[in-house]
Parts: structure tokens; sequence; C-alpha cells
């Protein structure tokens, strides 16, 4: 008798499409995993804190780039409504593209010194072309998605952590520093649109043609609440990330922010391992079987069960014997990194099993909720690194309050999700 971890991922279309993604993602994941304990001693750890303050500053524009009408690509039952959705997310794109080149020419300097990061500046003119990368990405990686053609999903992953490892390694070799990091980190993200740019045209091409401007309107229209409520959880979410290297960088300094980026990243491995490839899939199957009527309850209990299972095996490692792990795999300056992995488990582990059901709520209609209790999440995320830096001036202290309160946050997150994923039920 098969355990339902198995049965996840044989016997049937989702579970061939996850299976499809979770190679992607695993190589895509691997890749950078064995490339860790190489870059950790070709870079200081304040070369991946400018590192990390760039793609905090990066993520406030790309994570709204397309105006989140990438994610209702997904939802029309006609392909034609759906193109239409991907010319409006790439007018948006190159809106947001223009639009971080001012900001970041204008107040350089400012943003240099609200971070307390001098050396950030010259990197903070290369942010627009991430964002214009990002936002072609995530428009396409959506429609190609939609057509089920998790193929290119996953190599474009592979693609990406290939590029960005192998520039990295290089340019850590030459001596290039926070320099080499960050333009391996634009590399990779360019080289991430080409499988699904060739995907687009090869199967595809035929519908730009219905592509105009009355019906992008229209659309936009329809799905009006993705930039009116959903970019704003989104900012706010990436506001929080944000926050906290912020935060981070202000109150301690570029080392420990590189020893907390690091840690997060490595931590994050078992969600962009498993969690994004199952998320991906269950967007797609549960947009698919809300469409037709029918119940998503059991679909969301089943992929929380099975992640589950996976996630308590993982963290439980990370939990009892972080410093050793880090300190060993990484170099034993890296052991504090370990013990920051060690206080965030708890937290890490419970987001994991909601990661990739996080989309329920668009799906069921309950954005403007979801909205309001992640926006109280994040303002006791932003608070936990606030006291750890003002009142105690340790950042230990911070992660401690921190795994308390979003742990509580997530499981209330798993009933939630639970209650409102079985809505027909009283239809």
């Amino acid at each position: 008798m098969k355990l339902p971890i198995f049965r996840l991922f044989t016997g049937t279309e989702f579970g061939k499409n996850v299976m499809i993604l979770f190679t992607g993602a695993s190589l895509s994941q691997l890749i950078p995993l064995l490339a860790e304990p190489v870059l950790t001693r070709l870079f200081a750890p304040e070369d991946f804190g400018i590192l990390a303050l760039y793609i905090s500053v990066t993520a406030l524009f790309s994570i709204i780039a397309s105006g989140r009408y990438e994610l209702a690509v997904m939802l029309p039952g006609k392909d034609q409504q759906a193109v239409n959705l991907v010319g409006l997310s790439f007018f948006i794109t190159l809106g947001m593209t223009i639009f971080s080149l001012i900001i970041v020419h204008v107040f350089n300097e400012a943003i240099c010194t609200l971070l307390n990061s001098e050396a950030l500046s010259p990197y903070l003119y290369l942010v627009p072309a991430t964002v214009l990368c990002l936002g072609i990405w995530q428009t396409l990686n959506y429609w190609t998605s939609r057509n089920k053609r998790f193929a290119f999903v996953a190599a474009s992953r592979v693609t990406q952590s290939l590029g960005n490892a192998g520039a990295a390694i290089l340019f850590g070799i030459r001596k290039m520093a926070a320099t080499g990091l960050v333009t391996a980190y634009i590399i990779g993200q360019f080289l991430s649109i080409i499988p699904l740019v060739s995907s687009f045209f090869k199967h595809d091409r035929d519908k730009l043609k219905q592509i105009n401007r009355r019906d992008m309107i229209k659309m936009g229209r329809e799905y009006v609440d993705f930039p009116k409520i959903n970019s704003i959880h989104a900012f706010s979410d990436s506001l929080q990330l944000s926050g906290v290297a912020f935060l981070i960088s202000y109150f301690f300094n570029q080392a420990v922010l590189g020893f907390y980026s690091r840690t997060f990243r490595i931590m994050m491995v078992p969600a962009g391992f498993i969690g994004s490839s199952i998320a991906q899939v269950f967007y797609q199957k549960a947009s698919e079987t809300w469409a037709k009527g029918d119940n998503i309850k059991p679909l969301v209990k089943k992929t929380m069960l099975n992640i589950s299972v996976i996630s308590l095996c993982i963290f439980s490692v990370i939990f009892f014997f972080g410093p050793p792990i880090f300190g060993f795999v990484l170099g034993e300056k890296w052991t504090v990194a370990g013990e920051y992995a060690q206080i965030l488990s708890p937290w890490i582990f419970l987001k994991f099993i909601i990661s990739p059901v996080s989309q329920v709520p668009m799906i069921v209609s309950r954005q403007k909720q979801m909205f309001l209790y992640s926006t109280i999440a994040n303002i006791f995320i932003i608070f936990s690194i606030f006291y750890g830096g003002y009142f105690v001036n340790d950042i230990k202290y911070g992660f401690y309050l921190l795994t308390v309160t979003q742990s509580i946050y997530c499981i209330f997150m798993i009933f939630w999700l639970i209650k409102i994923s079985g809505i027909r039920n009283k239809e």
C-alpha cells in the first residue's frame, strides 16, 4: 500500500506535472546548493549583504512589475482572454521598468543613506534591468503553466540557476566581490527568460494577433482586483521581506545581513525543491477544478498533508543540528548562520506547509481577508526585527520573537485555508 506522499506523485496528470516541475526545481536548487560552499569561501559575508540589499530594493518594484495581472493569466476560460492579459502585463512591466529607472537615479543617495550602505550606490542603477527581466519571466511563467508546458518552466529554473551559480563562481575567482554577485544574479534572471520565450514563439506566435487595446482594457477591468488588492498585498509582503533586510542593515551591519540572507536562502531550498513545484501545479489544477464548480478542499488537505511530512523531516534536522551543519559545509565563520537557522526553523517549517496552497484565497475570491491577515503578520515580523535592533541590540532576540509570532499566524492560516477551500459545500 502506498503512503499519501507517494500517491501524490503517481498515477495522475497532477502528479506527473508535479514530477516534471520537481525534477527541474530539484536541479535548479541543487546547483546553487552545491555552489554555496564554494561561494561562501570566495565572497565575504559583507558581499552577500550587498547582494541582499540589492535584491530587496529590486523586489519592491518587481513584485508588482506586471500589476499582478500575471496571476490572472491562469483564470480565463478562453486563450484569447488570457493572451490579452499577457499583453497587458507586458505593458505594465515596461512602465514599471521606466519608473524604477527614474527612482534609482533621482533618489540614489537618499536610498543609500536610509539603508546605511554607501557601497550599494553603483548597483542601484542596475535595478531596472532586473525589474524588466522579472516582469517578463513572471508573465510568461504563468502563461506556460496555463498551457501545461511544465517542461519549459522547469528548464527556465535550471537555466537561471546554472547561469547565476556559474557566473558567481567565475566572478568570485576573479575577486570581483559584491559586483560579481550582483552581476551573476542579473545574468541568471536574463537567462531564465529564454526557455519561456522559446516556448511562446514555438506554440503561440499566432496568438499575438489576438492582442488588442480593447480586449486588454476589458480584461484589465474584469480582473481589476489583482492590481487593486493583490498588488497591495504582494507589495506589503515584499516590503516586509525587504524591510527585514533594511532594518538589519540599519541596526547592525552588512555582515549580519549577509549571514541572515544566506541562512534564509538555504532554509528556503526545500521550498524551491518541492514546494514551488507543487504550488504551480496546484494553482493550475485548483483553478481548473474551481472553474468547473467542484470543491477543492480535498486537494488542499491532501497537498498540505504531503508537504508537512516532507517538511518535518527536513526542518527537524536543522532545528537540532543547524550550527555544526552550517559550520562544516559553509566554513567555520558561518556557524552563526546555523544558529539563526536553528531559531527560525519552526516558523519556516510551518511556512513551508502553507506556501503550496497560498493561492487558495485568489481562487475562492477571499483576497481582502488574506490581505488583512497577511498585513498583521508582516507588522509583527517588522516589529520583531526592530525589537532586536532597537531595544536589546541582539538580532537573535528579534528572531526568537519573530518565530513565536509567525508560528501562531501560520497555524491559524492552515485552518483558515482549509475552511475557505470548502466554501462550495455551503452553496
